[in-house]
């Protein structure tokens, strides 16, 4: 699929997560303090999710256009995103939005999805007031993930828990964490709250291994944390727990596709 310059110039031209075309180039992409977080994101993904996904199943939680989706599916699983509908990323309620459990037609998953000749399917869901899981509730996965949504959702303890009640083997997350003595405040006039570690930590019941990251915000490095829980039955590879390392002119994704065409 190829689409013209100005096709082009009608969608909105800032993808949650790095995007590419099947020939390797870059998508439309963050730039800035986002774009060097979704790299560091992309580098956790890679480590924590088995390259032979053959079997297995994801589901991603505040997934936007579903670009870890696409890419679990090119591993070989099954991925099944939920992105949130209507005023922000805080709240989805079954009352309120009459198009949950449908999936979404917005314009930059139809392009990705397109190019890609994908099978994945994004839901319009995401978590309850009570931090259930909507409107997958009562489906399992291996594999539930949950990344930088947490610091948006009303019951963010709540929504760890039901990650754990959704999957048999693993749980991604990935958000804003706060230390002793950084103030930094997020400029957005939106709901933004920030962790502990050892508070998010204390909610997985499972073995966990964690990175840290800090990400430039409004002068001030704003430090994030990517947590990865294993089921200690799981019978998925182990994670490597040693320093994360990443480039920030290329994602693991985008090698990911690179090397596939070799």
């Amino acid at each position: 699929m190829v689409l013209s310059d100005a096709a082009m110039s009608n969608l909105p031209k800032n993808f949650y997560g790095t995007a590419y075309h099947p020939d390797g180039s870059p998508l439309y992409h963050n730039d800035g303090a986002w774009k060097s977080n979704q790299i560091w994101n992309d580098a956790c993904w890679h480590r924590c999710v088995p390259k032979d996904a053959t079997g297995l199943s994801l589901l991603d939680i505040g997934s936007a256009e579903g670009n870890y989706c696409l890419r679990f599916e090119q591993r070989g699983g099954k991925a099944h995103g939920l992105n949130f509908h209507g005023n922000g990323e805080i709240v989805v309620n079954g009352d309120t939005y009459p198009h949950l459990g449908e999936e979404t037609d917005a314009p930059r998953y139809e392009l990705l999805k397109s190019l890609w000749n994908a099978d994945y399917k994004v839901i319009v869901g995401g978590f309850d007031a009570k931090g259930g899981i909507v409107p997958a509730q009562d489906r399992k996965f291996t594999i539930a993930q949950c990344l930088n949504v947490l610091e948006y959702i009303l019951s963010p303890f709540e929504c760890i828990d039901s990650l754990f009640g959704a999957a048999t083997d693993r749980v991604l997350i990935a958000t804003d964490i706060i230390y002793i003595g950084n103030t930094c405040k997020p400029s957005e006039p939106i709901l933004q709250q920030v962790f502990r570690l050892g508070e998010l930590l204390a909610r997985c019941p499972w073995p966990s291994v964690f990175w840290n990251h800090h990400v430039l915000c409004d002068g001030v490095y704003w430090p994030q944390v990517f947590i990865c829980a294993t089921n200690p039955e799981s019978k998925l590879p182990p994670v490597d727990p040693s320093e994360m390392w990443f480039e920030n002119d290329i994602t693991e994704t985008q090698r990911f596709w690179l090397e596939k065409q070799k």
